[in-house]
């Protein structure tokens, strides 16, 4: 069973300036399902501890931050804020010190990208899977599950690395990473991944990545947000690093080049070394101005 969980919160949040002059982009606020008014963060995390998660990493850019979120998860209100809050908050607020205890956290030395930040955990993960999330996207599960608790439970199923996807225009591949391949169940939904791709043309993504669905026609399947990672996946990280294989072309380390490189590692019956799961839910990022104001209309309907 999976119990631990990395969220990298490094960036700066430029796209969304001037409020990220003073808050991390991951502390905007948002208006959760249950009506409260939320840090995207706490969304984040307050699902993850539904989900049975025990640890939690946060890849942070400075100590500072560190402050910040001990100051929001591990600090008591002043007893005047406490006395005017009603009993169903005075039991969030137990909940979020909850969530407090379960956090520990990382400082890469550089700023080098997303598959930089995500090897800061290395040690954190200890020779364990661990459940990989965006610190700027939250989830609205379509079950009495959370998108998190799926992918664990496929994750248990398939003992593979794990990427989520979602299906997606073919307009707005060069947007994202697309996983093409073969489906390895009726339903759909748990793909055999035989190509990984950052940010394909449009004509290469029509030409080679189209999954074939019920009706002949194709379809294209975009990363969701949440992934699951093995220990190979941080060694072959690490070693990609070394010899800069994993250097993306605007120069920052990715992480999709080396879960492409388990698409070729075969289990006992052949089965692919890399699977794409699509979840029961729906994502909402709030890394852009653009996408914050959809989320904010949308997220909590």
């Amino acid at each position: 069973m999976i119990h631990k969980a990395v969220i990298p919160v490094a960036g700066l949040g430029t796209r969304l300036y001037p409020i990220t002059r003073s808050i991390g982009k991951e502390f905007i606020p948002v208006i959760d399902t249950d009506g409260l008014v939320k840090p995207v963060i706490l969304i984040i995390l307050e699902q993850l501890y539904n989900s049975g998660i025990d640890e939690i990493c946060l890849i942070v850019s400075c100590d500072e931050d560190i402050k910040t979120y001990k100051k929001f998860f591990q600090t008591p209100i002043s007893e005047e804020y406490n006395k005017k809050l009603s009993n169903q908050m005075h039991r969030f607020e137990k909940k979020i010190f909850d969530i407090g205890k379960k956090l520990s956290f990382r400082v890469p030395k550089e700023n080098k990208g997303f598959g930089y930040s995500v090897l800061q955990a290395a040690d954190f993960c200890d020779g364990e899977p661990v459940l990989l999330l965006l610190g700027d996207t939250i989830y609205r599960s379509k079950s009495q599950k959370t998108c998190s608790k799926q992918i664990i439970e496929a994750y248990e199923k398939l003992k593979r690395p794990i990427v989520s996807i979602h299906e997606t225009k073919l307009n707005d591949v060069i947007h994202y990473g697309i996983l093409s391949g073969t489906w390895d169940d009726k339903n759909k939904t748990l793909m055999n991944v035989t190509e990984f791709i950052e940010k394909p043309t449009v004509e290469y993504a029509k030409k080679f990545l189209g999954v074939k669905r019920d009706n002949d026609k194709f379809s294209y399947y975009s990363v969701f947000g949440q992934y699951i990672l093995t220990p190979e996946v941080f060694l072959a990280l690490d070693d990609n690093i070394k010899s800069g294989k994993a250097i993306e072309k605007n120069g920052e380390i990715g992480l999709t080049a080396v879960l492409a490189s388990f698409i070729n590692s075969s289990t006992n019956n052949g089965a692919s070394g890399l699977y794409g799961v699509v979840l029961s839910g729906k994502m909402f990022d709030t890394g852009n101005a653009q996408a914050y104001m959809e989320t904010l209309r949308k997220y909590n309907r």
